[in-house]
């Protein structure tokens, strides 16, 4: 009572109850990580321009973020404010972002190299601008 029968019994139940994880512990890890798992999905059924348009966006939500609070002239600010949110505008009366566009993409090949040449464009210079400004010194998450 209160002593062990023999140290192999109780070590080996030890053991079992570290090495194994639980079925509820499995179940919370396998919840957290459906989520991401069902984004990579979705994102892999867009068209590569439905994914450039929608890292475009996250781009420009980081870059406003990263400048509030800096030194940037306000003008600025507002500039890239509205610049973001014409984009928006642009990906949800198209559907672009949510891949609704995607087969008009498909059919015109010149459509397509137009459209990701300018989404291409404006993520270099904001990721260029975001990366070399002196004022942002916060780290940016895409």
């Amino acid at each position: 009572m209160g002593v062990r029968d023999s140290p192999s019994e109780s070590d080996s139940a030890d053991e079992h109850t570290t090495k194994k994880p639980t079925k509820k512990i499995a179940e919370k890890q396998a919840e957290k990580q459906a989520p991401i798992d069902q984004d990579d999905k979705e994102s892999a059924k867009l068209g590569e321009i439905a994914r450039l348009c929608g890292i475009v966006i996250d781009l420009f939500r980081e870059a406003v973020f990263a400048l509030g609070g800096t030194s940037t002239p306000k003008g600025t600010q507002i500039s890239l404010e509205r610049s973001r949110s014409a984009l928006i505008i642009w990906s949800d009366d198209h559907g672009i972002a949510q891949g609704r566009f995607d087969h008009i993409f498909d059919r015109s090949r010149k459509l397509r190299r137009i459209t990701v040449e300018i989404l291409s464009r404006i993520g270099s210079v904001l990721a260029d601008r975001m990366f070399h400004s002196s004022d942002l010194r916060r780290p940016i998450h895409i």
